[in-house]
């Protein structure tokens, strides 16, 4: 059986996104597949293990969504793939060019890592008066074009309401690589970290609040934001130089994975002040997993699907982010009870090692991918 060429794009993610290199690149190459990875160029990224066709970074979204998306397109199929693996949304509107070119012998996957239609309710850059419509409009026009894929991947459970019509469906989530201190007593130096993608929505403003409050509460403590700033970068400076927490702060940008961890490893508590959103009432962010990963405590917004994790694990402590006082205050009971701490940290960890690990997800992956290639 010869060697199947299997092409995963993304036009947004960096080339070293978790999701997409870490576990499904690394996953596929290592079982055999002959991987080539299609995304945005970033100075400075080296890729060795997989094969990787740079995109042209656009100047703004418009352009990105047309002419990332049509680069894209016809990189990938230059290399003659057996499987093209999608990753982002607009990328579906490269599908009828894919199929004219290549027909039904090449297989298509889509991968979904939202709930698209209620992201888009909370994007920040979408005028609110519009963004209703805008999910309206997005929920017809993926309709018709998933009608053009092979199979569809969810990365959580909630997400197979939105697609219960479709009956190639399958749920691969994203649980974190198992990944080991190296280190076991690595010196835990910075109080506070935060991972992932930063904005208001996310919740940075509220952080920056709680660490005012315990500075003036003469507690000083250190966060670390590791994460690219998605809205609003002078609002955010502005706000951390006027709360006079410039010297607790230290915002990080992007880190991959790997590197991040050690950041992770170094750290005492994990925080997520999530806002209430739609996107995220039913979903688990995966910074939580990676906090639990890491063997540290978290302090999370009270949104339902959060506080059955973390409740249901006992691994942090579940808080109204709005509430400074209460978000401050759970902070400050982690830190000065490291006793406490480490016993959540150590919950969070086993639960990762037994439930939430991508080694499980792998199988699922690999599964589908012999499948698909079968029909």
């Amino acid at each position: 059986m010869k060697k199947q060429k299997v092409c995963i794009i993304t036009s947004v993610h960096p080339p070293l996104d978790q999701r997409i290199f870490y576990k499904q690149a690394i996953s596929l190459k290592k079982a055999g597949y002959d991987v080539t990875l299609v995304g945005p160029y970033e100075e400075g990224i080296k890729i060795e293990e997989i094969k990787y066709i740079p995109l042209k970074k656009q100047r703004n979204r418009v352009l990105r969504i047309l002419k990332t998306t049509r680069d894209a397109a016809r990189k990938s199929l230059k290399i003659n793939p057996d499987i093209i693996h999608l990753h982002d949304p607009e990328l579906l509107l490269a599908v009828p060019y894919i199929r004219k070119i290549k027909g039904d012998k090449l297989k298509i996957i889509f991968d979904i890592h939202e709930n698209v239609p209620a992201q888009i309710k909370g994007k920040e850059w979408i005028p609110a008066v519009l963004r209703n419509s805008i999910s309206r409009i997005y929920k017809v026009i993926e309709g018709h074009y998933i009608k053009m894929i092979d199979q569809l991947i969810i990365a959580e459970e909630s997400y197979f309401e939105l697609y219960k019509n479709q009956n190639n469906v399958t749920l691969i989530r994203n649980s974190p690589l198992l990944i080991n201190k190296q280190k076991e007593t690595m010196e835990k130096i910075n109080d506070l970290v935060y991972i992932g993608s930063i904005s208001e929505q996310r919740g940075i403003f509220e952080m920056i609040k709680a660490v005012k409050y315990l500075k003036d509460s003469d507690y000083h403590v250190r966060l670390d934001v590791v994460g690219r700033v998605t809205v609003g970068a002078k609002n955010i400076e502005k706000a951390i130089n006027t709360s006079g927490v410039s010297g607790n702060i230290n915002m990080l940008g992007y880190v991959p994975i790997l590197e991040a961890y050690k950041i992770l490893w170094k750290s005492k508590v994990g925080l997520s002040l999530v806002h209430h959103q739609e996107n995220h009432l039913k979903s688990n962010l995966v910074k939580l997993f990676d906090y639990m990963n890491a063997g540290i405590p978290i302090v999370a917004s009270n949104l339902p699907a959060t506080k059955e994790l973390v409740e249901g694990n006992k691994c942090g402590i579940v808080v109204d982010p709005f509430n400074t006082n209460q978000v401050a205050e759970s902070i400050k009971f982690l830190l000065n009870n490291p006793k406490k701490a480490k016993e959540l940290g150590d919950n969070g960890r086993e639960a990762v090692r037994k439930y939430f690990n991508w080694p499980l997800e792998e199988k699922k992956l690999l599964d589908l991918y012999k499948k698909i290639i079968q029909y």
